[in-house]
């Protein structure tokens, strides 16, 4: 369906205009010397232009869903197309690393949805600003493709880490494209639910969002430039483990388990009064106890709820079980912040 798209134009054009920050080979910052390879090989690069494209692009197109195919079928041609009408309108700082400027670099790497053109590429590579030695890993990556003609299509952005702001940025990537798949999962098993049971489910994944999202805001170290990738991981770990658990019990399998739910029980207060009871310690926990009892209270809601859902839509799980492994696994995250 293409009612909603805009015919899209952009002549032959440079790159963008030149910015001392995000123009690689003339870069002259005291902290950038030392990557005089990859400097010159940006100024042999500063010749390359974008292509004139006659091709489609929603004016509010999302580069990064139609070439990475989330929440759609991957559609790099517009995908293409839409990087372009982004890297238009970006000022020379600014670059998200999967739209405009930083996805066409994707693109012409790959050779999805434009000719691979490498040296394109690498003259993109030269104009996306970031920390040092990760421009210059990236130039550096991409002229080793150009010299072996690389004809993979697995090229990325985050192949040549180096900054935990980078880091943060690819996470929260990685869960978008998680989260799709998590949703598609979701969107299979409940379509043929009777509303009344989707809109109990909507209640229980609403509370199993909250819960994960409380590990990530207050049992995560927020500490050092990495920590913004932890958080985005620690949240989708928890969300991929109740998508995991749902599709257990509809394919008619309980949770395995040798403790029942009184033990498992017994063994969580255990944990959670042994962390109450230490001495306050910024490095075992970061956010303090106030952040564990913020998150000890959005998980108490969380079993309950799954298991009344539980007993409406699946009524062979045993209950037991289910409270158990679920208290088990919180109990597991509780000794790992008490030791």
């Amino acid at each position: 369906m293409r009612s909603f798209l805009v015919p899209l134009l952009i002549a032959a054009a440079p790159l963008g205009p030149p910015a001392i920050a995000a123009e690689w080979g003339d870069d002259t910052r005291a902290f950038t010397s030392g990557y005089e390879r990859s400097k010159a090989i940006c100024r042999s690069a500063k010749s390359a232009r974008l292509p004139e494209v006659a091709a489609v692009a929603a004016p509010d197109c999302d580069a990064e869903a139609l070439y990475y195919g989330i929440g759609r079928k991957a559609d790099p041609v517009t995908a293409h197309a839409c990087a372009l009408r982004q890297a238009a309108r970006q000022a020379p700082d600014a670059d998200s690393p999967f739209e405009g400027r930083s996805l066409l670099m994707t693109i012409y790497a790959n050779g999805l949805g434009a000719p691979r053109d490498l040296d394109l590429a690498i003259a993109l590579a030269c104009r996306i600003d970031g920390a040092p030695a990760e421009i210059d890993g990236r130039v550096l990556h991409l002229d080793r493709l150009r010299a072996e003609h690389w004809a993979g299509r697995d090229f990325d952005i985050c192949d040549d880490l180096t900054s935990g702001y980078m880091m943060g940025l690819c996470a929260s990537h990685g869960a978008r494209l998680e989260a799709a798949r998590r949703d598609a999962d979701v969107a299979r098993l409940t379509a043929a639910w009777p509303p009344q049971r989707k809109a109990a489910f909507a209640h229980l994944r609403t509370t199993a969002d909250t819960y994960a999202e409380a590990v990530s805001e207050n049992e995560v170290d927020p500490r050092g430039s990495g920590s913004g990738a932890f958080q985005v991981e620690a949240k989708a770990q928890q969300q991929s483990a109740f998508v995991g658990l749902l599709q257990q019990l509809a394919a008619g399998r309980s949770p395995d388990g040798t403790s029942s739910f009184a033990d498992a029980d017994a063994a969580l207060n255990r944990a959670y009064g042994k962390l109450m009871k230490a001495k306050d310690d910024p490095d075992a926990l970061p956010h303090g106890k106030d952040g564990i009892r913020r998150t000890q209270r959005a998980w108490l809601v969380y079993p309950d709820a799954f298991a009344a859902f539980a007993r409406e839509a699946f009524p062979a799980t045993d209950r037991d079980a289910l409270l158990a492994a679920l208290t088990k696994a919180r109990t597991k995250a509780l000794a790992a912040g008490a030791d």
